[in-house]
């Protein structure tokens, strides 16, 4: 849907042309500036203030715990209806944007749900979901103009949905019949709101029809084509599709919350995240869903692992769908596509990257057995978290080649994900991660046609390093969240059988820090030799 995690147009729309932009900046008055910055301070601030208690007593391993015994059926359904929303999303393009030979209805939609899988998955909604659709509807036929309408009248829906929900959720209004009248309430209010918006800026465009009579002539031919009532309706749809995902997954978490604490709870978080600004209000949302569900009674580690549930169904999911769509279906429809697909297969690498890094720093209690262990289980064991982690790392380093189009890169990549998926089908319980690691491989193999197999690739001397010293942070931090009851020191190097995987964690750790200051060595000993033979 369009939130503050993805396409949110609320927030504004990337301007048409760079020194369109750079006026708009110059001419903000400094107040207004200093406003927006410290509202951008403040707010997260705040929320993380009231929820701290709560977070100082997250137990990460239990919270863990909490997801892998959620309700796979009841996250199966927000699943499908997440896939509502994605296609609910995708009408606000296709009632917003002009009809012309090539975009008809279908393909509007089509590729309205799209950009707002993409957009929302990056959480760069404000930024990023305006500028794929000036990307994609400009190489349609449509002129920035156009596409700068489409997205205002997107706004209508969107406003009008928000407010709608806001407003029925704020009622004291139970059971199933306060559900429907809340629903009645949120789809006339959405109706009427979006009717009224568009009625205001028809009335604006004829204000400003007194200075520039051609361009306004055009907004407004365009403006009033727009059905607002569908636009509102959209945005009745796109909300409440939304938020019932989220009651679905909190139920699938074990948490209960009624109709109204569901709204409110999500809807706050959305609200929180827009004000914030921060990108996708990660962090600020997340804080207020952590804040209201606790309020509401639920502990605060079944609270995260609703929230990280979540966020895996509502985002990530549809950005996997639309990715494999993207690079097997959609690609071969638009100019240049193998230098685009290329960059999308990269951004899919390094999302692969995180997500193996995240999972090689995580407890893994139900590996190969350690009662009693022997040898040959521990040596599996520890073989299958260096490769993997090594693999993980390794691809990380590779996407900036994929990205240029390098088939040595797409090669060496291929190994790694194939590398990685042999890794984790060697322990018990990474079934999660050898489907990641398949969907990669799979995904490259049929993106293999856009590289250019012959070519070299030579990354600045610094970008190895960095990226390896990068996944080095985030493995650090994860772990170490994720072992909170557990003091690491050094001797955990030497644990070895240790059901929790304490030992491997610091091990792989060592391994990575090593690695990153060995690579930026090595490199800078290069350009240094390299600098002297010159």
């Amino acid at each position: 849907m369009m939130t503050e995690a993805g396409d949110n147009p609320a927030t504004g729309h990337v301007a048409p042309t760079a020194a369109t932009g750079t006026r708009g900046r110059a001419r903000m008055p400094l107040w207004r500036r200093v406003a927006m910055a410290l509202v951008r301070v403040v707010v997260p601030v705040v929320v993380v203030w009231l929820v701290w208690g709560e977070l100082t007593r997250i137990d990460w391993p239990q919270v863990r715990a909490e997801m892998g015994e959620a309700n796979f059926l009841l996250l199966l359904a927000a699943a499908l209806v997440v896939a509502a929303n994605v296609a609910a999303m995708g009408l606000y393009d296709a009632v917003s944007f002009p009809r012309t030979p090539e975009l008809g209805f279908v393909r509007r939609w089509g590729i309205g749900s799209l950009c707002f899988a993409w957009s929302n998955f990056l959480t760069i909604g404000p930024i990023g979901g305006p500028a794929l659709r000036f990307l994609v509807y400009g190489r349609r036929g449509l002129s920035p103009g156009q596409v700068a309408r489409g997205l205002g009248a997107q706004y209508m829906g969107f406003g009008g949905g928000l407010i709608g929900w806001l407003v029925a959720s704020a009622l004291p209004l139970y059971g199933w019949a306060g559900l429907a009248m809340r629903a009645g309430i949120a789809l006339g209010l959405a109706v009427t709101l979006a009717m009224l918006f568009k009625m205001g800026a028809i009335a604006a465009l004829r204000w400003r029809a007194r200075t520039l009579h051609k361009e306004v002539s055009e907004s407004l031919e365009q403006i009033r084509r727009v059905r607002a009532w569908a636009l509102g309706v959209v945005g009745f749809l796109d909300w409440g599709c939304s938020m019932a995902a989220f009651a679905m997954v909190a139920w699938a978490a074990g948490m209960v919350l009624d109709a109204g604490q569901a709204a409110r709870t999500f809807l706050g978080g959305h609200v929180v995240g827009m004000v914030s600004m921060m990108p996708g209000g990660l962090g600020s949302a997340d804080a207020t869903w952590l804040y209201g569900l606790t309020e509401a009674g639920h502990e605060a580690d079944v609270a995260a692992a609703g929230i990280v549930l979540f966020r895996a169904v509502f985002y990530l999911l549809p950005w996997v769908v639309a990715a494999i769509v993207t690079l097997t279906v959609a690609g071969p429809r638009f100019e240049d596509s193998a230098a685009w697909r290329a960059r999308v297969l990269a951004l899919v690498v390094v999302v692969y990257a995180a997500i193996m890094v995240a999972a090689q720093a995580l407890p893994s209690g139900h590996a190969w057995p350690m009662v009693n262990p022997v040898p040959p289980t521990i040596a599996m064991t520890q073989a299958s978290h260096v490769i993997g982690l090594l693999a993980a790392v390794g691809a990380a380093c590779l996407a900036p080649g994929l990205a240029a189009r390098s088939g040595q890169a797409w090669r060496v990549t291929l190994w790694c994900a194939a590398l990685g998926l042999g890794a984790h089908a060697l322990k018990a319980d990474d079934a999660q991660e050898v489907l990641v690691s398949a969907l990669v491989v799979v995904l490259a193999f049929a993106a293999r046609r856009d590289f250019q197999m012959d070519s070299q690739w030579r990354a600045p001397w610094w970008t190895a390093g960095a990226i390896v010293a990068a996944c080095t942070v985030w493995y650090w931090l994860i772990g170490v969240q994720a072992f909170p009851r557990r003091v690491l020191d050094a001797g955990d190097l030497l644990v070895f059988g240790s059901a929790e995987g304490a030992g491997r964690f610091v091990r792989g750790g060592v391994l990575l820090a090593l690695l990153s200051a060995g690579v930026l060595v090595t490199q800078a000993c290069r350009v240094g030799a390299r600098g002297r033979s010159g």
